[in-house]
């Protein structure tokens, strides 16, 4: 964050200097007491459903926070210098802030969303503008009203380009990003199934993904997803360039061939507009090879040549739960528990398939979340294309009989899957199955915290 006195924090978040010195310097913010607090760091104090950052004041200024922004006043005592600047909404003071010092610092900013891939295809970006650039990316899932302003206000001086991820669940959210952001250019990785539970349909989807193209200015671009439904439509909301990635003749970046290394990752060969060109990947998954398109129609477009976007993907370094894949014991987890719809559940099944020729292969899957009225149908399509795959099959959560379901109609043995209803009965089942030599997917939505498995797992495998 650029150094900033609290009279002209003030002043660019409409607040009231209630308590301590305008010449005080704020160098940073925070919004959780749980953290390692900066030096020179602000609190804001926000407000959720369950919990208020209010109760937490008086322990920033005990760790060392130079002050807070708050809605009321705090009662509990306070150091003697602790700042209070006083607003009406605290979330609305962050984002201004954090518009303020996205202006001020005016990096070439890239808007990553879309339905699923947005956090690999962000890292895998940040890794290739990173070989020629200073550049600052989204950190762990700060893609929302809240982590958006907190990844902004990182920026400094130093930073030439900056990754932001943006997430969304409804209408107008990101919109909303867009706005604080100011994306200089944008990336849809695919429009899918995500989130219909809100949307209602893959159309309403489509628009929603769709509205960072209406921030996008004349000079700049964006990268659309050639097969994905309604993208052509969506396209023309950009006032800047187009260019599509994907597999058809539409992309001009398109993925020719994919060959997998196992868990080396994969090769795979793409065309541009100068000719085919061959790259190596440290991470396994068709899917994966098709995030990189959009990443090298981006880097192409700012001028970086073929062997610059190779360095950048030697070097990348994943987000955590995202197809993480761990030994212990002679087995082989794959660990891509952090979220789930039925597009990234088709893709963590292929990457099964690879990493297991020869093995035992088991899919731990659970529930996805906000899919409305395709619910049964998506969970039953999931279990017919595990069927395919896995030769053991645990699925853990109420939607756990459709999957299991789906899996035994195309002709899964019944004694080959398991259904449970908790976390913990799935952790029981796998203790009594796994012989040893398996490889194990681990995959569900967010909230079924499914990372609990492999947390199990790698007790067991650890001796624990």
């Amino acid at each position: 964050m650029i150094p900033l006195e609290a009279g002209r924090l003030a002043e660019i978040m409409e607040a009231r200097l209630i308590r301590g010195s305008p010449d005080r310097i704020v160098r940073a913010v925070f919004t959780d007491t749980r953290e390692e607090i900066p030096e020179g760091a602000l609190f804001f104090a926000l407000k959720g459903e369950r919990f208020n950052g209010h109760h937490f004041v008086a322990e920033a200024g005990a760790k060392g926070a130079l002050g807070a922004v708050v809605s009321r006043l705090p009662e509990q005592p306070l150091p003697p210098d602790f700042l209070i600047l006083e607003v009406t909404d605290v979330l609305a003071a962050l984002q201004r802030l954090a518009h303020y010092v996205r202006r001020a610092t005016g990096p070439f900013l890239i808007g990553v969303t879309g339905s699923t891939g947005k956090t690999t295809t962000k890292d895998l970006l940040a890794a290739v503008l990173a070989v020629r650039h200073r550049v600052l990316a989204t950190r762990g899932n700060r893609n929302n009203e809240i982590g958006v302003p907190l990844t902004l206000l990182e920026l400094g001086p130093e930073h030439e380009f900056a990754v932001v991820e943006m997430a969304m669940r409804g209408e107008g959210e990101i919109a909303a990003l867009s706005a604080l952001a100011e994306p200089n250019a944008a990336v849809i990785t695919n429009i899918g199934e995500a989130h219909l539970e809100r949307l209602g349909s893959v159309r309403a989807i489509a628009r929603a993904k769709g509205e960072i193209l209406d921030y996008i200015p004349p000079e700049g671009f964006a990268v659309l997803p050639a097969e994905s439904p309604f993208i052509e439509e969506e396209a023309r909301r950009c006032r800047g360039k187009v260019i599509y990635f994907g597999e058809s003749d539409k992309a001009q970046v398109r993925l020719l061939s994919y060959t997998s290394l196992g868990e080396k990752g994969c090769v795979f060969r793409v065309r541009t507009a100068t000719g085919e060109e061959e790259y190596q990947l440290p991470l396994p998954g068709y899917h994966n090879a098709l995030n990189c398109t959009a990443v090298i129609a981006i880097a192409r477009q700012l001028g970086f040549s073929p062997e610059e976007v190779q360095e950048g993907f030697r070097r990348v370094q994943t987000s955590g739960m995202r197809l993480e894949i761990e030994h212990w014991r002679g087995f082989t987890v794959i660990n891509d528990a952090y979220n789930a719809n039925p597009a990234s559940m088709a893709g963590a099944l292929e990457v099964l398939a690879e990493l297991g020729k020869g093995r035992r292969k088991v899919a731990v899957l659970g529930d996805m979340l906000e899919l409305g009225e395709r619910t049964v149908a998506a969970h039953r399509e999931v279990g017919e294309k595990a069927a395919a795959v896995a030769d053991l099959l645990v699925v853990v959560g109420e939607r756990a009989r459709d999957l299991a379901a789906g899996a035994l109609s195309a002709g899964m043995p019944p004694d080959r899957v398991l259904a449970v209803a908790t976390v913990e009965e799935a952790i029981r089942q796998l203790m009594n199955e796994l012989e040893g030599d398996e490889v194990l997917l681990v995959k569900a939505s967010r909230a079924m915290g499914l990372e609990r498995v492999v947390q199990a797992l790698r007790r067991w495998g650890e001796g624990h």
